[in-house]
């Protein structure tokens, strides 16, 4: 007995914000929660930082807190936690890929957050992390961080080992 072909119809469900489609009904409802009204029901037990999902927690716990980073590269053998993360150091460092092109003055970026951040901190001024002790902000983190070790010498970066004196410079 030979049936007739017909091809195989599998509903899909559209996302009334974004015009995404989804083919699960009940997969719209999680969608419109983590990806539109940015809710994240799983906390690392650890840090606090919360996920969208749970594999996302489990690898954030695997690769932040235990270490793990099964993914090494063969050119330099630094190791990562994703393979994704792998192919972009391997685009963007061995490769010299930097797809992502700033509008205003065409910098490149390997990354679109980088991207992001140019444009935020050097064409929008932005500078949103602030000194605690001074209140003067910041465009990145790390200067913040510097500002605090050397400035005011929360923790000064320079011990020496023969008076145990510490200095800020």
């Amino acid at each position: 007995l030979i049936l007739p072909s017909r091809p195989c119809r599998i509903e899909t469900y559209t996302c009334p914000v974004c015009s995404v489609t989804i083919s699960r009904k009940e997969n719209i409802k999680k969608h419109i929660e983590y990806v539109h009204e940015g809710k994240k029901p799983f906390s690392c037990p650890v840090c606090s930082s919360a996920f969208s999902r749970k594999s996302h927690l489990q690898k954030h716990i695997e690769s932040v807190h235990e270490g793990k980073k099964p993914f090494t590269c063969p050119m330099c053998s630094a190791t990562f936690s994703r393979k994704g993360t792998l192919k972009t150091h391997i685009d963007s460092i061995h490769e010299g890929k930097k797809p992502f092109s700033c509008p205003v003055c065409s910098a490149t970026f390997s990354r679109k957050h980088h991207l992001e951040t140019h444009i935020d901190c050097i064409h929008e001024g932005k500078k949103p992390f602030s000194c605690s002790v001074c209140s003067t902000t910041f465009s990145r983190k790390r200067i913040l961080k510097r500002q605090i070790d050397t400035i005011h010498e929360v923790k000064p970066p320079y011990t020496c080992p023969l008076f145990s004196a510490s200095y800020s410079r």
